[in-house]
């Protein structure tokens, strides 16, 4: 499997009337209290990334942060490895996050701590 780069360019348009503070209240927010479901573990170090698949209920999408291999895993809701792809001829420098759209997961390859990388980009 080969991997192809992808230059990708965002432009972000603010508005001015978007940064004006609101005053927001805990109480009209209906979040529930977060619970376990599962635990991600071996071979899945230091996951960096999380995406839920619309077309394969119950199933989510991870990687490992650098340092780690250019791997993508499916597990699931309890955190159990479901698949593994190893992406060939790619090299994961800081991957930071993925997405799922449809039958395509992407990969952002693009953790750049020190200020020093000229080669982020998307798989």
């Amino acid at each position: 499997m080969l991997c192809l780069s992808v230059l990708v360019s965002l432009f972000l348009s603010v508005e001015p009337l978007s940064l004006i503070s609101r005053e927001v209240s805990g109480d009209h927010c209906n979040i529930d209290a977060g619970h376990a479901v599962g635990e991600i573990t071996d071979p899945i170090h230091e996951a960096s990334g999380l995406a839920v698949s619309r077309m394969n209920p119950g199933i989510l999408y991870t990687h490992p942060d650098s340092g780690h291999g250019a791997h993508v895993f499916a597990i699931s809701e309890s955190g159990h490895v479901k698949a593994e792809v190893v992406l060939e001829e790619c090299t994961n420098h800081d991957w930071e996050d993925i997405a799922v759209t449809g039958s395509h997961v992407y990969v952002a390859d693009t953790g750049n701590n020190w200020h020093n990388r000229g080669n982020l980009r998307g798989f």
